[in-house]
């Protein structure tokens, strides 16, 4: 018991590193290109099964913003059970570096990301970087 009282202090911290980030996918290909592939990507995007399908909201040179609104059914079990209803979504932003173009996707859902990047593979060549 005491050894285990010794070792919490020092879980604690381990606990309480920050975990390190994700860095951007790196891609052969314009932004452009890139941002208007996510963007055909979005619609085809269903987050779970308490959200509508993606939609692009909006489009800027660097990033497409895609979201979903929770369906009906889930709508009105929120507002019966006293709560907002939630959008689900994710940010796709490309920055071109010559010919190639870092990608990084932000938003709370690793599975939305996953889809992207993997539908992204299948266009464009990712870069290698040490």
């Amino acid at each position: 018991m005491k050894n285990l009282l010794m070792i919490l202090p020092v879980l604690a911290l381990i606990a309480c590193a920050p975990a390190r980030g994700t860095p951007p996918i790196v891609y052969i290909g314009t932004s452009a290109d890139i941002l208007a592939t996510a963007a055909q990507i979005c619609p085809a995007l269903r987050p779970d099964s308490m959200h509508n399908y993606m939609s692009v909201r909006a489009i800027t040179p660097t990033a497409v913003t895609c979201a979903a609104d929770e369906t009906t059914g889930w709508k009105i079990v929120d507002a019966l059970g006293g709560s907002n209803s939630s959008e689900s979504g994710v940010i796709i932003t490309a920055l071109q570096n010559g010919a190639s173009t870092s990608v990084a996707i932000s938003g709370t859902d690793q599975n939305l990301s996953n889809a992207v990047f993997a539908e992204l593979d299948k266009k464009f060549q990712r870069v290698q970087v040490p």
